[in-house]
C-alpha cells in the first residue's frame, strides 16, 4: 500500500532543492547592497548607507524589477511596483506617511504622464504631466487646485474636450488652452495618431493640422472611423509676432508648445 504524501513533505521536499546564496558587494563611497539569489537567478537587492542604514529593498520577477522601496533611514520614501514592460506605478511619503505623490514612472525612475500631489491634509493640491521627449523629461501641463476647485488662473490648460453637436450625429472637438505668449497668438494643433506614448517619435510621424488662429472659442470638426477607446495625441503650438513683418527683415516669432495625451471613448 502506498500512503500520500503530505504537503508539507511536498514543501519540505521543494525547498530543499532550492539553491540559495548571497553576495556582498561594496561601492567606493561605502556604501554597499547584498544580492540574494534562488537557483542563481536573481530575486531581492537590500541596499544600505555605509553606515549600515537601509536605503532601499528591491524585489525581481523573471529577470525584471518587480517592486521596489526606498527609505530614508527607517522611513518609507517612495515605493514603485511594476504595471507593464516599461511603467511603473509609484508613491512618494511625506514623513508621516501620508502620499505626497502617486503616479507612473519610466524604468528610468522618471515621472511620466499625469501625476496627482497632495498637502499633509490629503486633500489634492496639484495635478502635473510629463512627458519624455527626445529622451529627457519635460514638464507639460500643471493644474492648481484650490478647496477641491480647479484653479483656472493659475494653472497651465491644455486639453481636448469631445462632445456630440446638437442633432447628436457626429462629434466636435474643444482646444481648452490658457494663451501665455499674448491672448491674440496664433494657435493650432498637431495631430498623430502614429505618436508613442512616450512622444520619442516625434520628428518621425506626418501630422494633422488644425489652425485656430487667435479665436477665443476654439472647435473643430471630429470624425472617427470606428467607436471605442481613442489615444489622442498630440502638440499645441502657439505662435506670437512681436512685430510686423517689414520687407525680408526676419520677424522676432515666439512659440511656446505644449502635449496633449488623452484617452476618450467613443459611443
Amino acid at each position: 500500500m502506498i500512503k500520500k504524501m503530505s504537503i508539507v513533505c511536498l514543501m519540505m521536499l521543494f525547498i530543499s532543492c532550492v539553491k540559495t546564496k548571497e553576495e556582498k558587494n561594496f561601492f567606493s563611497n561605502g556604501d554597499f547592497y547584498i544580492d540574494y539569489y534562488e537557483n542563481e537567478i536573481l530575486i531581492r537587492r537590500d541596499a544600505f548607507y555605509k553606515k549600515g542604514n537601509l536605503k532601499a529593498i528591491i524585489e525581481f520577477k523573471n529577470d525584471k524589477l518587480d517592486n521596489a522601496k526606498i527609505y530614508n533611514g527607517k522611513k518609507l520614501v517612495s515605493q514603485y511596483f511594476r504595471k507593464n514592460d516599461t511603467l511603473y506605478d509609484s508613491e512618494t511619503y511625506y514623513d508621516n506617511g501620508i502620499v505626497i505623490g502617486e503616479g507612473n514612472v519610466d524604468r528610468w525612475c522618471r515621472e511620466i504622464g499625469w501625476w496627482n500631489y497632495y498637502d499633509r491634509n490629503r486633500r489634492l493640491f496639484q495635478k502635473q504631466h510629463y512627458v519624455i521627449l527626445n529622451n529627457s523629461q519635460l514638464s507639460n501641463q500643471v493644474l492648481f487646485y484650490k478647496n477641491g476647485l480647479l484653479d483656472t488662473l493659475r494653472s497651465d490648460i491644455a486639453d481636448i474636450v469631445f462632445y456630440k453637436d446638437k442633432g447628436g450625429a457626429s462629434f466636435k472637438g474643444k482646444l481648452i488652452y490658457n494663451r501665455k505668449l499674448n491672448e491674440k497668438s496664433y494657435v493650432s494643433i498637431l495631430f498623430s495618431d502614429s505618436i508613442k506614448d512616450d512622444f520619442s517619435n516625434m520628428d518621425s510621424v506626418k501630422f494633422d493640422t488644425i489652425t485656430f488662429g487667435d479665436k477665443a472659442i476654439m472647435e473643430f470638426p471630429v470624425i472617427f472611423e470606428s467607436n471605442g477607446r481613442k489615444n489622442i495625441r498630440g502638440i499645441v503650438v502657439e505662435q506670437y509676432a512681436k512685430e510686423e513683418n517689414v520687407g525680408d527683415k526676419p520677424v522676432n516669432m515666439l512659440e511656446r508648445y505644449m502635449y496633449i495625451d488623452k484617452k476618450v471613448d467613443f459611443h
